[in-house]
């Protein structure tokens, strides 16, 4: 059976432990499982280090990325969700003593600004869908379905990931990608951001 996502959270946080730390420049061990070393060179030189902000969809991957105070965004979520999994990360506010908050979530939009709304359309939805096109080729499995229980979220993802929408406007009205006029765009991100309650965009 694949190896459970979740198996491989702990190697992964060792690499951005290693990363982020302000300390001297002798190896630090990436995984204890591997037994691998990383040198970071040039080590960061600010503070605490430079914030870190994540992707984060999964509760269990909301969550985590909470309980280590980092930033958090989504890509490619429709607006009502994007408010779900704020909702989720800001739940866990009070836990973390306040090291987290609306402050520390990013808005991540793909934005395209042509000289009116219609011309914006025709350049965009085609060269959308062809990324579209290709990330499927490239990174969903031919059946999700047949994935373990592990991969329970992702499996419900992926499915959902590979039912089209049915027009380009359909994506548009769900606010995933903002395309237009610059006055359509600053509209449109201002109506998204100020819905949220957000500012990191």
């Amino acid at each position: 059976p694949a190896e459970p996502i979740r198996a491989r959270r702990a190697p992964w946080a060792a690499a951005l432990d290693t990363a982020s730390s302000t300390a001297g420049p002798g190896l630090n061990a990436v995984s204890s499982a591997s037994d691998s070393t990383l040198r970071i060179w040039p080590r960061p030189l600010q503070q605490p280090h430079p914030p870190v902000w994540a992707a984060a969809e999964s509760p269990a991957t909301i969550e985590w990325v909470a309980s280590q105070g980092f930033g958090m965004s989504t890509v490619f979520l429709p607006t009502n969700v994007v408010r779900e999994k704020l909702d989720h990360y800001l739940g866990l506010t009070k836990a973390q003593g306040g090291r987290i908050g609306r402050q520390t979530f990013m808005l991540f939009r793909n934005v395209y600004v042509a000289p009116t709304d219609e011309e914006a359309v025709a350049d965009c939805d085609p060269a959308l869908s062809h990324m579209l096109f290709l990330f499927a080729d490239a990174a969903l499995p031919p059946d999700p379905t047949l994935l373990p229980d592990s991969y329970a979220f992702h499996r419900e993802v992926f499915a959902r990931s590979m039912k089209a929408p049915e027009t380009f406007q359909d994506i548009q009205e769900a606010g995933i990608v903002v395309c237009g006029s610059p006055a359509t765009v600053r509209d449109e991100l201002l109506a998204q951001v100020n819905g949220l309650g957000l500012r990191q965009l």
